[in-house]
């Protein structure tokens, strides 16, 4: 069973993120942080000095921040792009269940704050393709393999996505009846190019949740570091490559292809497309669940980005 994207164990304010950071880090006592941004499963503030934290809101936060401390270290020096490097970490205490990190804060917004030229998409498309060659390309040492979960929910897999996607559309149609027909169309749409495709067994260190919130630029929109590095594991390629879709328009898709430079087969990017899918109809789900406008209007951008050939 899909748990339901709405279902927070714990809803934060900045207040009550502030008492749980203060009360094992007292040095941030005096001064109270802002909210940064809020995930799936987490919430994050930051205090003046640049310092941000962040605090899992889901069980499966506590449970995956485990394994993203043990993970960046090891990888980051294999990195060209900046990931978060965890400086404080906190302990699961009184009523909160769960350990949180706390590191000082990678300048730049996520990318859905910007808008984006086609020049600007062109050199974005250049290096996220360059990033994920780069981590698709790193030796999994024992001491990775190790900490590295593997992946138990089949991410890449088609009959696995196509049921998810059915879980979100079933979702949606129950709470947003009017979205009906377009969540129908992308079902068989996902069921179409899907059909018959046989996907090479592959496996390498995946982000494993890379879309575009999770994408910091500056403000001349140049790509300038990958965060919420949580869903980090051994898994397909093509979990990452979603963002193809997600990200990137037609026109900058070969460009981004190319400095990726690994094979990627025809059943491959069939199955990245449906990945997209899948992205678009959690992300639509989420956002309507938090009223979160910049995220639908996202999504109206991937939506626009999948049809396009």
């Amino acid at each position: 069973m899909i748990v339901k994207i709405s279902d927070l164990d714990i809803s934060f304010s900045a207040e009550r993120a502030h008492e749980i950071v203060s009360l094992q880090f007292p040095q941030f006592a005096e001064v109270p942080p802002e909210i940064l941004g809020r995930g799936w499963d987490n919430v994050c503030i930051i205090y003046p000095d640049q310092t941000v934290f962040r605090l899992p809101t889901r069980e499966v936060g506590g449970d995956i921040m485990a394994t993203e401390c043990a993970v960046l270290p090891k990888i980051a020096p294999f990195l060209s792009l900046p990931v978060p490097d965890f400086t404080y970490f906190g302990k699961p205490n009184g009523d909160y269940p769960w350990p949180f990190v706390g590191y000082p804060f990678l300048k730049g917004r996520t990318s859905e704050q910007f808008p984006w030229s086609k020049e600007n998409r062109i050199r974005a498309a250049s290096r996220l393709g360059k990033f994920l060659r780069e981590l698709h390309q790193i030796p999994v040492s024992q001491e990775l393999k190790e900490v590295l979960p593997q992946d138990l929910i089949d991410r890449a897999g088609r009959e696995a996505n196509l049921r998810r996607i059915a879980n979100y559309a079933s979702q949606i149609q129950e709470s947003y009846p009017e979205r009906n027909r377009w969540v129908e169309d992308l079902k068989e749409q996902a069921t179409s190019i899907s059909k018959d495709i046989d996907v090479e067994p592959l496996l390498c260190i995946v982000h494993g949740d890379l879309y575009p919130r999770h994408i910091l630029a500056n403000e001349a929109k140049d790509v300038v570091g990958i965060i919420d590095w949580g869903d980090v594991h051994l898994g397909h390629p093509l979990v990452d490559l979603s963002i193809a879709y997600t990200f990137l328009d037609a026109g900058e898709r070969d460009i981004f292809w190319e400095s990726y430079g690994l094979p990627v087969s025809p059943g491959m990017k069939a199955m990245v497309k449906v990945k997209a899918i899948n992205y678009l109809l959690a992300l639509y789900l989420y956002g309507r669940h938090s009223n979160d406008s910049t995220l639908l209007m996202m999504c109206e951008q991937i939506d626009l980005r999948i049809q396009s050939q």
